[in-house]
């Protein structure tokens, strides 16, 4: 789930969204409603691990591409725009 996206960044470049709705659990404050990344460069994202491991299999420089996102219901392909590894650093 993307909690933010920072303005002008890769992320906000391909059209993702992040969440609006605050929430916490324990001592954990995040927030809701932003998209759900299902599908990385065809791959599904199926826990943090896997993005983890996908994010580290990629050099620097080469796309990453969120080929599937989850909003208000419905599943968007957000490729051919793609994403660099250099997202997060």
């Amino acid at each position: 789930m993307v909690e933010t996206v920072e303005p002008g960044s890769p992320a906000e470049e391909i059209g993702l969204r992040g969440g609006h709705l605050p929430a916490a659990s324990g001592a954990d404050e995040f927030l809701l409603g932003g998209d759900v990344i299902t599908q990385v460069n065809g791959e599904a994202a199926t826990n943090m691990e896997t993005v983890i491991r996908m994010k580290q299999g990629v050099p620097l420089a080469h796309e990453l591409c969120a080929t599937s996102t989850f909003r208000t219901g419905a599943f968007s392909d957000r490729c051919p725009s793609s994403l660099t590894s250099a997202m997060g650093q």
